[in-house]
């Protein structure tokens, strides 16, 4: 296996299989962006047994969310993938509506 030769290991997906290095996996990624850009804040959907790592490690100011039936850590649930472009535009305008000046 290619992965085996790299000194990888493989991390079966749906219709995937990741080549991991050490014992990194997409939560840690996660975490290591989030300190390094300074985020308050991330969101983060994902389809796949993989992104569980993700789910796990999310604080309550971020948004998970789980595209499909199965099992999951994350706090939001769409039913499928054409459904994440309402997700967005909802959070986009939550943004915009936040960064409103009061009219006060």
């Amino acid at each position: 296996r290619i992965g085996d030769l790299a000194g990888a290991r493989a991390i079966n997906g749906k219709m995937v299989v990741e080549l991991i290095f050490g014992d990194a996996n997409k939560g840690m990624a996660i975490d290591s962006m989030r300190s390094r850009l300074g985020a308050n804040a991330v969101v983060f959907v994902g389809d796949d047994t993989t992104d569980e790592d993700v789910f796990e490690v999310m604080n309550q100011s971020d948004v998970a969310v789980k595209v499909g039936p199965e099992p999951t850590l994350a706090t939001y649930r769409v039913a499928s993938q054409a459904d994440v472009a309402e997700v967005l535009t909802t959070l986009a305008s939550m943004r915009i509506a936040n960064e409103s000046p009061d009219p006060a």
